[in-house]
């Protein structure tokens, strides 16, 4: 879990850079994978958890990433996201579809720069109109880390490290309690 704390420090003081998109982008997230993550309380300490993933591009191309992450404190992270690249625009269009939790869906988008795969999701709370930034970092072939950040737009406040978890590749597919991974 150190690391996870570091990369989130890290990923504070990085600059927006020049993005685009290409069908490689997610390439690193293909696999299996065990996952430990955290989630923000309202407090603002952080719940622990962790999971499973299984990451893979079906046959029209779309990148689905199936996720089964029971947390101890706060609602579990269990659904798929649909990850489609739209060669045109240079921008690849996200869909979280969760399954039973009250977090919902959402959806964005999301492009990379210099090694980093970034997604937007605009949304609003009780606190005003927001966007979650989820940063993919720290990628090579058994390993990623992903850490998601919300600034508010009416008055420019960002929370760091809302959520996130760190990925390990794994060679087989774990076992749940989700039954979506196969």
């Amino acid at each position: 879990m150190k690391v996870l704390l570091s990369v989130c420090l890290w990923m504070a003081i990085q600059p927006c850079f020049a993005e685009s998109a290409s069908e490689q982008d997610y390439d690193f997230k293909l696999g299996h994978w065990r996952i430990d993550a955290k989630a923000m309380k309202p407090d603002q300490s952080h719940d622990q958890g962790s999971g499973s993933g299984h990451v893979f591009r079906n046959q029209v191309g779309i990148i689905q990433d199936d996720l089964c992450i029971d947390m101890q404190q706060v609602p579990d992270a269990v659904g798929s996201t649909m990850r489609t690249l739209d060669p045109v625009k240079k921008i690849w269009h996200v869909t979280w579809v969760s399954y039973g939790s009250p977090s919902g869906s959402g959806t964005g988008t999301g492009t990379a720069s210099d090694g980093t795969v970034v997604e937007q999701f605009p949304g609003s709370d009780e606190h005003g109109e927001y966007v979650d930034e989820m940063r993919f970092t720290l990628h090579g072939p058994d390993h990623y880390v992903a850490e998601l950040s919300r600034t508010y737009k009416n008055f420019g406040y960002r929370l760091e490290c809302v959520w996130g978890y760190e990925a390990r590749r794994v060679s087989q597919p774990i076992e749940d309690q989700c039954g979506l991974l196969k």
